[in-house]
């Protein structure tokens, strides 16, 4: 393999990782209808998808958009300049989903960008922001204007919009994708293999396929496998188990048929220690 295929199928890989951290997410969050990896449209909405890697549709049928870049040449930060076409298709996506939400995942940091998404977040309006915000976050702002094509104070409102996933590689993901499945099912390691494998097969749209990945798909898959849901405790439940482990050994009876039980060692430990006799710590 070339070495630029090598890297496209590194990028394959982080984006199928990404994914799966939310078809984990899916599992565990009741909120969330069904996820599509590289979508090609979106039930009952007419719009083009242009942030396609990944995208999580709610209950409540709003959507969030997910640009996933594995990392940036010699894992510099990303400027406006280096996200190029990434940055118009998130503005093309912002402006055709009124409530939809962009976020972008890479291993290296997204610098100035992220920054000008905190700061417009941090004020009321676009004149707050443009008094307050000082002159750094109001150029970059200016810049992503002009890259957009679009005044600043629009710019300023689809960019609150737009959040940063974390900035974990390939294999920081698998690991924390892991640890998840490892709260929520048995067999943890094989699971995950087999959501790699899911994956890949719904991101190609190979035959027998669904356009959304639900909740049930995912269990349907891992009980062929002899995988099910591990015992999902509260937290305030596992506190009230330990608790209870705590007072072994401690809660003892005293008395017999309501009579005391007589311990006249007891007394002469009290005077020992009273005398020094006996260190006690």
């Amino acid at each position: 393999m070339s070495r630029a295929g090598t890297k496209s199928s590194q990028g394959d890989d982080y984006q199928i990782a990404v994914a799966i951290h939310w078809i984990i997410r899916l599992l565990s969050d009741d909120t969330i209808d069904y996820i599509q990896a590289e979508s090609n449209g979106i039930r009952e909405f007419s719009e083009r998808v242009t942030v396609d890697d990944v995208v999580i549709v709610y209950k409540n049928n709003h959507r969030r958009y997910i640009q996933a870049k594995k990392n940036q040449s010699q894992n510099r930060v990303w400027s406006l300049a280096d996200l190029g076409d990434e940055l118009i298709k998130s503005k093309e996506q912002l402006c055709s989903d009124n409530t939809g939400l962009v976020d972008f995942y890479s291993a290296t940091p997204f610098g100035a960008f992220k920054s000008l998404a905190d700061a417009c977040r941090e004020y009321p309006d676009f004149m707050a922001f443009q008094r307050e915000a000082g002159q750094q976050s109001n150029a970059t702002l200016i810049d992503l204007a002009e890259r957009w094509n679009e005044p600043p104070d629009y710019s300023y409102q689809l960019v609150q919009r737009i959040s940063f996933g974390s900035h974990l590689n390939y294999d920081e993901w698998k690991r924390q994708n892991l640890q998840e499945l490892g709260r929520l099912v048995t067999k943890p390691d094989t699971a995950l293999v087999i959501l790699e494998r899911f994956t890949t097969a719904h991101q190609s749209k190979q035959s027998g396929t669904n356009f959304e990945i639900t909740k049930k798909q995912i269990l349907v898959e891992l009980r062929k496998h002899g995988i099910v849901a591990a015992p999902n405790y509260a937290d305030q439940e596992i506190l009230d188990k330990f608790t209870e482990i705590s007072r072994i050994g401690r809660d003892w009876n005293r008395t017999v048929s309501g009579q005391q039980i007589s311990r006249p060692e007891l007394t002469s430990i009290i005077q020992n220690i009273e005398q020094r006799k006996i260190l006690f710590s």
